[in-house]
């Protein structure tokens, strides 16, 4: 027989001779990283954290572990044990008789889901906004500091700051002489001068990870571009008339918002200045892209527009889309999810922009939102997280651990990280 697995769940038995499908084992929630045969007995390993034990003969679940807390990258098996590795930093010894090791109290797998698995404080200042990449949680402050916290042990790697200078990478022409290159760059630099902004320490708003960099929405209307293999600031995006509150990418565009009500486009490759889109009476405090082309922004006017990012025409206004501020507007599939400081989250149609549901939190107002494929996960100005079913806008679970007002939140590997103005970052259970 063959036996395989993919990220599609699937573990596929075959007749090694025709090739034909004998078996297809269902079991997993996740991609299948890792098999071994023992006996009459398959073990599979998965990124949904845990370990299968499967009757080759019939097909069978004989026993299902919740091995690890994080995904389980490897499997080696021997006569006697089973040992199992993990992105949770832990090697873990099964024996085959019982084929469970002795789990310290302390494991997360014991654990409830949205329970609380970790609570530090961010080195200095307060955080205002929350982003990831592949290997770090990465957090702004409101004295312009951004720092960096390693995915799996927490530990603070490093910080980039707004007093970071731009270096821009020399690149010099084919059949460009040397004494023609450094004449160029004197041309350049004379040019820069001129327009040169002096960075200062300051309020960052929100940051956006997009490949290989990061980019800040900065109080003094500029975003700041940094490149995340170098570490290096290289680009300073200008053209708003105010403060940058929010940032959005689309394939071809940077859109940055305003205190001021507008909305400023970019070119993704240059980082040139576009447009300027108006609209807004007051604040945009968020954006949203729609179907590539299109921009949704909701501020302190209580309406939540649609434009298309080309032209600037509106496809869809809705006037007192909320009672109070808007501070949040997340895109899923067809619906369009808004929050606000009315303590409500509403969820409508994103085409007609018909009103679905209405949730209310029974708090003085929403910050932050997140939405995956299951649930809907707000953080409450009251210090609260809570989450609904996203099928049936039941309330499931509030979480109330932080003592002041919750700015940030997001879904990584499973889990949710929340940031507040208590100044620590939490790491909640969000898998079973």
């Amino acid at each position: 027989m063959l036996i395989s697995a993919s990220d599609d769940k699937r573990i596929i038995i075959r007749n090694l001779k025709t090739g034909d499908i004998v078996k297809v084992l269902l079991g997993h929630k996740k991609s299948v990283k890792k098999l071994s045969i023992v006996n009459n007995f398959l073990i599979s390993v998965s990124n949904d954290r845990t370990m299968i034990f499967w009757n080759l003969s019939t097909g069978k679940i004989i026993k299902k572990i919740k091995a690890h807390s994080k995904k389980i990258t490897s499997l080696a098996v021997n006569d006697f044990n089973i040992v199992t590795g993990s992105r949770d930093n832990k090697i873990k010894i099964w024996g085959y008789d019982d084929s469970i090791e002795a789990l310290d109290s302390e494991d997360e797998t014991n654990q409830a889901k949205y329970s609380l698995l970790k609570s530090f404080y961010i080195k200095e200042g307060t955080p205002t906004a929350l982003t990831q990449n592949e290997n770090d949680i990465v957090v702004a402050t409101n004295n312009g500091h951004i720092y960096f916290y390693h995915k799996v042990t927490y530990d603070y790697t490093k910080e980039y700051s707004t007093l970071d200078t731009i270096v821009k990478p020399l690149i010099i022409k084919r059949k460009q002489s040397l004494e023609e290159f450094e004449a160029e760059q004197e041309d350049v630099e004379d040019e820069e001068k001129e327009d040169e902004i002096v960075p200062t320490l300051q309020s960052i708003h929100a940051l956006v990870n997009y490949g290989n960099q990061l980019l800040a929405a900065l109080d003094d209307s500029t975003i700041k571009v940094w490149d995340l293999q170098t570490d290096k600031a290289v680009s300073l995006l200008t053209g708003l008339d105010s403060s940058a509150l929010d940032i959005s990418i689309s394939s071809l565009n940077i859109l940055s918002a305003s205190k001021r009500g507008t909305i400023a486009i970019y070119d993704i490759e240059t980082n040139d200045f576009i447009n300027l889109i108006e609209g807004h009476q007051y604040n945009v405090n968020t954006l949203a892209m729609y179907e590539d082309d299109k921009v949704i922004s909701g501020g302190n006017d209580y309406s939540i527009k649609i434009r298309d990012i080309e032209s600037g025409d509106t496809i869809l206004d809705i006037k007192n889309a909320h009672d109070n501020i808007i501070t949040k507007v997340v895109v899923h599939n067809n619906l369009l999810i808004s929050s606000s400081l009315d303590g409500t989250i509403k969820i409508r149609e994103i085409t007609t922009g018909k009103l679905i549901k209405v949730l209310n939190t029974n708090s003085n107002g929403v910050l932050s939102l997140v939405v995956d494929d299951e649930n809907i996960i707000a953080g409450l100005k009251n210090s609260k997280i809570m989450v609904w079913n996203l099928q049936n806008y039941q309330h499931i679970a509030t979480m109330d651990k932080h003592y002041d007002a919750v700015v940030g939140i997001m879904i990584t590997d499973d889990y949710i990280i929340s940031i507040s103005k208590d100044k620590t970052i939490k790491v909640w259970k969000y898998y079973e």
